[in-house]
């Protein structure tokens, strides 16, 4: 420390011109938390340290201090102001060492969150990461410039109006991810104001508030991507109102979702990409492929009997489609002849050969079980422009034309 002193203001200040030190934050913060000297050199740093969007692996207790220092030490672009007005927030957090024994505890707190919001509106900040949802932060965010915010919270519930109104100031956010958990979800009214929204991601309990979810999705919403979590049963939705959706996820943990019937609600032309997850549930699947026929631009269709426990190498513990059901999956495929990409994860008959009107598909991944279900690959043979399959526990044949194959299980197959 005595030998940073010792050196002239110059000197140092050029070391920070190389970018393995202007472009870290944690390089800056440290530096400056060091002496006077090297906290004058980060304060009149002129690199744009705009490159921070999230801030992870911090206790709990330290994470909002950790986050608000770092938005105002690393985003704020020092070169856009005077050096005085540019005091990057490591010179903040130091200087606030220096005057603790001062300044009580509680004044220091609202200093520190003033500082924050005078600085982080003046970032041009366009994303940001954060697992602590702290309606203070979310106020303070720049409301022109961020265009992407993904906030994943696992504690309790949330100030509904609160949330809502920083999410109104909001006003070019274009993509949102918010994962809590715990309802009420009366925040949701916030995001239905944002009319430059493209792109939503839900999480949440939605049973123990269905009324907000099912308001929000009534609504013409301009977006074309949409992701739905559920922990249980997720609640009936009408999607008639989407117009411009072209990409629709959904994901549930418990076996009893009602996604077929709101699937049947969805009519939109725009739709291009459907995924299904499943967990353990192949009644649901063979139920949800009606909706199928009615989408003739579908390109890409993943449907999954997911299960994280391992069970789905067990036909006898997991609820595998019957034959008819497997019929009925067959011939929602066979009704989207331009599909391109295929993703099936289910069991399949010896005898079923719907896909044989698919001239368009490209890649191909079909999961079959062990048992009898076992089919031959001989009915893909009329695939002129497949290119890439994905295949588990079946018996090969035929597909001289291929040239990507990607193999699970290999002690389980024979070759032909």
């Amino acid at each position: 420390m005595q030998d940073a002193e010792a050196r002239g203001p110059a000197e140092i200040s050029d070391a920070f011109h190389h970018p393995a030190l202007n472009t870290d934050p944690r390089i800056l913060c440290a530096a400056a938390s060091t002496c006077r000297a090297w906290r004058e050199a980060v304060q009149q740093c002129g690199a744009r340290n705009t490159a921070v969007e999230e801030v992870d692996g911090l206790p709990w207790e330290l994470y909002l201090e950790a986050a608000q220092q770092l938005l105002q030490q690393a985003l704020q672009p020092a070169a856009a102001v005077p050096p005085a007005a540019a005091v990057s927030l490591a010179a903040v957090a130091a200087a606030g060492q220096d005057a603790a024994a001062a300044v009580p505890a509680g004044q220091q707190q609202q200093q520190q969150q003033r500082l924050a919001l005078s600085a982080i509106n003046s970032f041009a900040l366009t994303k940001f990461t954060s697992a602590a949802f702290v309606t203070g932060m979310l106020a303070a965010l720049p409301a022109d410039s961020l265009t992407h915010l993904r906030w994943h919270y696992e504690g309790g519930p949330v100030d509904g109006p609160d949330v809502s109104a920083a999410l109104v100031r909001l006003t070019n956010l274009q993509r949102l991810s918010v994962h809590i958990w715990e309802p009420p979800y009366s925040w949701l009214a916030g995001v239905a104001q944002l009319i430059r929204l493209t792109s939503l991601t839900l999480a949440g309990t939605w049973p123990g508030d269905p009324q907000q979810l099912q308001q929000l999705l009534a609504q013409p919403l301009p977006l074309r991507e949409l992701s739905i979590h559920d922990r249980h049963e997720l609640p009936l939705l009408d999607l008639s109102q989407l117009t411009q959706l072209q990409v629709f996820k959904h994901c549930v943990e418990g076996l009893d979702a009602v996604f077929p019937s709101q699937l049947q609600q969805l009519k939109t032309a725009g739709l291009q990409q459907l995924g299904l997850r499943y967990y353990m549930n192949g009644q649901l699947v063979a139920a949800s492929s009606a909706i199928w026929t009615q989408l003739p631009q579908l390109c890409q269709l993943v449907v999954e009997l997911f299960d994280e426990c391992g069970l789905q190498d067990d036909p006898d513990l997991i609820g595998l489609p019957s034959m008819r059901q497997w019929q009925a999956i067959i011939n929602g495929v066979a009704a989207a002849p331009n599909l391109t990409k295929l993703h099936l994860d289910a069991a399949c008959s010896d005898d079923d050969d719907g896909d044989k009107g698919l001239t368009n598909l490209r890649h191909l991944r079909i999961l079959f079980d062990d048992g009898a279900w076992r089919a031959p690959i001989a009915m893909l043979a009329g695939l002129a422009n497949l290119k890439g399959l994905s295949i588990r526990r079946i018996r090969l044949a035929g597909l001289a034309n291929l040239k990507e194959l990607a193999i699970r299980n290999p002690f389980r197959f024979t070759f032909s």
